[in-house]
């Protein structure tokens, strides 16, 4: 990636342009273009942003937008590969780690837990043999005596282990869901992000979408099936709308305008100057 990133620096210096006045043409915002410079595209949120600011960059510097994306795509894939085949390799020696880990606390455990039985077992035959020496000076009546309290001391029918579960039967029957709340509504899902198209999942009783005009930006909305606005918002607008089941925005520069889905910041809509399609479903609860 960093290949990339240097020729776009070397060619926007050759140009004699600065990250200032890149910026206020592409209204891409600074510290990404920083990130395209330096090539690093994982701090640019999302593959699809990342294709995007560097078409609409290259383009601008008077390179070729596509073959830089095509290339970039070509690195993002190799790189992929070469983590698969590291994981790969490190995958039997992990559990071959594990294994010996496991073997080991095995072995630890029977040694534990065959200290524990000679233990028990001599505490028993200890007090079997102190019985048997308290046993031999207990004769005649004073046996039958003896005998008899014992009787009298043992409860009848009372022996067993009492059922102490059935003492509160309406209490909770596990740790986990009295008295805690479960109305926190679940933040929106992205569901599908693609070149020229977002689709966002949210869960409630009704879809809310603010959009704050950072530039020029034609856009058509429409709310259940009903076209509801079409027009172009100036800098400094804002605006919002809701549905009950379905919300379709068509952008016309999406990179120019902020979005806010049932009270979740979005960011911007999408990568600058290239259409979206905005669209948000509701469901009832979440999965």
């Amino acid at each position: 990636m960093e290949e990339i990133g240097e020729k776009l620096r070397r060619t926007r210096q050759e140009k004699g342009l600065t990250l200032e006045e890149a910026r206020s043409v592409t209204k891409i915002r600074l510290r990404y273009l920083q990130a395209l410079e330096a090539g690093e595209f994982d701090c640019i949120p999302g593959e699809v942003y990342a294709k995007g600011f560097l078409r609409s960059y290259a383009n601008f510097l008077g390179l070729d937008g596509q073959e830089l994306v095509e290339e970039f795509k070509r690195l993002k894939k190799e790189q992929g590969e070469e983590e698969r085949e590291k994981e790969a390799g490190q995958a039997p020696r992990e559990r071959l780690h594990a294994s010996s880990i496991g073997w080991l606390a095995g072995g630890v455990l029977i040694i534990l837990v065959a200290i524990v039985l000679l233990f028990l077992g001599f505490k028993e035959s200890e007090g079997l043999h102190e019985k048997s020496q308290s046993g031999l000076h207990k004769v005649g009546s004073q046996g039958d005596a003896v005998a008899g309290e014992e009787k009298e001391d043992a409860p009848g029918g009372s022996g067993l282990a009492e059922d102490t579960t059935s003492q509160n039967p309406d209490g909770p029957r596990d740790g986990w869901g009295a008295g805690v709340p479960t109305d926190f509504p679940p933040v929106p899902r992205l569901v599908k992000s693609g070149q020229g198209e977002v689709v966002y999942q949210v869960y409630g009783e009704e879809i809310e979408l603010s959009v704050e005009a950072k530039g020029r930006c034609w856009l058509r909305v429409v709310s259940d099936g009903e076209e509801v606005f079409v027009g172009t918002l100036e800098p400094g607008q804002a605006l919002t709308w809701s549905a009950r089941q379905a919300l379709e925005v068509r952008f016309g520069n999406p990179g120019a305008v902020f979005l806010q889905l049932n009270g979740q910041k979005l960011g911007a809509a999408g990568p600058p100057e290239y259409p979206l399609n905005f669209r948000v479903t509701r469901q009832e609860r979440a999965p």
